[in-house]
């Protein structure tokens, strides 16, 4: 009997911790997951977030409800941040490199700019592109 009594005790300790957590989150979240297609067309959230389509962005809608479609399109901030994170000083040195979109970069350090920025971007030789 002391027992069952202890674990009915810790469990209602612990469902009303549960309760008041973050955990209970988690099984809200199975009610709000849905099948979204991957097609790409960002739409930007009332959070400052970039979603990569409408569905993402209604998943994330039904988690936080104060969460809405801010406009179509990436938002500004991801963008100015990516740039922001991607920047770095770059030599002048012409040391030129062909990258896989066809356009010859001044330096590597140049190319890795871009490719911090786009990451299906890669050098695919150590000379012009021709």
């Amino acid at each position: 009997m002391r027992i069952s009594l202890a674990v009915i005790v810790i469990f209602v300790i612990f469902g009303v911790e549960l309760g008041n957590s973050r955990y209970l989150g988690s099984f809200q979240d199975r009610e709000c997951k849905l099948p979204c297609h991957k097609d790409y067309s960002p739409v930007c959230g009332s959070n400052g977030k970039t979603y990569g389509n409408a569905c993402t962005l209604s998943i994330a809608a039904c988690e936080d409800p104060y969460v809405h479609l801010a406009y179509q399109g990436p938002c500004k901030k991801d963008e100015e941040s990516k740039r922001e994170k991607c920047s770095r000083p770059c030599d002048k040195q012409y040391v030129p490199v062909c990258a896989s979109n066809g356009k010859t970069y001044p330096n590597a350090c140049v190319l890795s700019v871009a490719v911090c920025e786009d990451p299906d971007l890669w050098m695919v030789s150590s000379s012009p592109c021709s």
